[in-house]
């Protein structure tokens, strides 16, 4: 994952249910290394923790939501990591955490969290 990122520190605010990204994300262009990734030239790989199960929905930046549910990726039943896409203009990205599928498709106990990269250093396009 060092192609994609240098140098970067994720610090979490529990107050705000945010993490703050600083370091810089490196200028990819036409990384495709997942079927179906927003393309934006910048991502960051983020390892989110949880219980097998839970579900993890996001926005994409294309604007369908995608559901991540620990156990079923290719990760183990308590972690997952995701190759997140970013840019100067996106550079924020909210998603919810579910206890159960059936709380997602009914929206509810779920908690939302942010992940910032507003402080990180996109690196110029060549």
């Amino acid at each position: 994952m060092n192609d994609l990122v240098d140098g970067v520190a994720i610090a979490y605010d529990e107050g705000s249910k945010t993490f703050n990204v600083t370091g810089t994300l490196k200028h990819t262009p036409d990384w495709n290394a997942y079927s179906g990734a927003d393309q934006t030239d910048y991502y960051l790989p983020i390892k989110l923790m949880g219980k097998k199960d839970e579900v993890v929905v996001m926005q994409t930046l294309a604007g369908p939501q995608k559901r991540h549910i620990f156990g079923q990726t290719d990760d183990g039943d308590d972690f997952m990591v995701l190759i997140l896409a970013f840019s100067e203009e996106h550079n924020t990205r909210t998603f919810t955490v579910y206890p159960t599928t059936g709380d997602a498709d009914a929206q509810t106990n779920g908690v939302t969290y942010t992940i910032n990269c507003a402080s990180a250093t996109f690196e110029p396009g060549e």
